[in-house]
């Protein structure tokens, strides 16, 4: 497995040349001791593509890379991330299906989810920039090789992605605990997205409120809780044994 030492880019021209060159950054730290014309120049690359940026003492930036860094670096992407309206240019399915995960920072959950949604052909996985699993090489080995072909699209605002998506005719399906609506009680809609929270928290109130319809699933009373990866199982599932049997395909890795 890759060590992070050996996937990081160091130094300011190293870093400004792999985003000029659009090289998918996971992140990017920054030391909080840097003149400010330097955020603004770097904010103009990041705000484009939603790359997240951590802002570190210098003490801790030494800790992160030995080398000189002139107080940036940043961590090449194991995979490329896909912008929202390119993603959705590029969509051909009449049933499409999305999947969104609102604050899952788990790796191996991550990694299960994204395999799950590969074997029951979702077009894409939206994710948050600031508060997300890393889509590192554990991730991939969790999922199978799914994240090598699953689109992820990185968004900065899940808020602002609902509304895209609500415009381009997609009805949002949040899970819910608390939801008085049933799994086997739901209609899906032709376009599809579906939302996961954290198993902590769930799905953030504020996201809750955007949807179209939230969703329980059905389980004992005497226990309430799945593994996010387990939930997410159950969801696709059964919107996909509802899609019409001449959109069910069969992905290959």
């Amino acid at each position: 497995m890759k060590t992070q030492q050996e996937t990081l880019i160091v130094g300011k021209n190293a870093v400004f040349e792999a985003l000029r060159n659009n090289v998918s950054l996971s992140k990017i730290f920054v030391q909080k001791e840097l003149q400010a014309n330097f955020f603004k120049e770097l904010k103009e690359y990041t705000k484009k593509n939603n790359i997240p940026v951590t802002v570190l003492p210098g003490a801790v930036m030494q800790r992160i890379s030995s080398v000189p860094h002139q107080g940036i670096a940043a961590i090449k992407s194991d995979i490329e991330f896909h912008g929202l309206q390119s993603m959705l240019d590029k969509l051909t399915a009449t049933h499409p299906t999305l999947l969104m995960l609102d604050s899952i920072t788990d790796v191996r959950n991550f990694g299960a989810i994204a395999r799950t949604a590969w074997c029951f052909g979702v077009e894409a996985i939206i994710i948050s920039a600031d508060n997300a699993a890393p889509v590192n090489e554990e991730a991939i080995k969790a999922s199978a090789g799914a994240l090598l072909h699953i689109p992820i699209v990185r968004v900065s605002s899940l808020v602002q992605c609902l509304t895209t998506l609500q415009e381009r005719d997609f009805q949002i399906y949040a899970s819910s605990l608390t939801s008085e609506v049933h799994l086997n009680q739901t209609q899906f809609a032709e376009k599809t997205c579906l939302l996961l929270g954290a198993e902590d928290l769930g799905v953030k109130p504020h996201l809750l409120r955007a949807s179209d319809h939230t969703v329980a699933i059905p389980m004992t009373p005497n226990f309430d809780s799945l593994n996010v990866s387990v939930a997410a199982g159950i969801l696709l599932h059964e919107r996909y044994r509802a899609m019409p049997s001449t959109n069910i395909i069969t992905n290959e890795s």
